[in-house]
């Protein structure tokens, strides 16, 4: 999946990839350079497109990676539990 993920970013500017383009235009709506406050997403694919491991925490952590990577959007999960 990273791969094919790669080879369809390869080329594109951050702002043609949708996720991205979005989480960009939200920094830039509350006054934050997106060029300096990276989304995770973004974060992530540059990773990917370097060829960089990724960071293994955990399986769910590593789902949401999987997904932040795929869709170009942030994704999270929290331990309700965790005090």
């Amino acid at each position: 999946m990273i791969p094919g993920i790669r080879q369809s970013s390869e080329g594109k500017e951050w702002n043609q990839i949708p996720g991205v383009k979005g989480s960009r235009l939200a920094y830039k709506v509350f006054g934050r350079n997106p060029g300096r406050y990276r989304a995770s997403s973004e974060a992530l694919l540059r990773k990917v497109r370097r060829l960089d491991p990724l960071y293994r925490i955990n399986i769910v952590v590593d789902v949401n990676n999987l997904i932040s990577i795929q869709s170009g959007l942030s994704v999270g999960s929290y331990d309700l539990a965790f005090e």
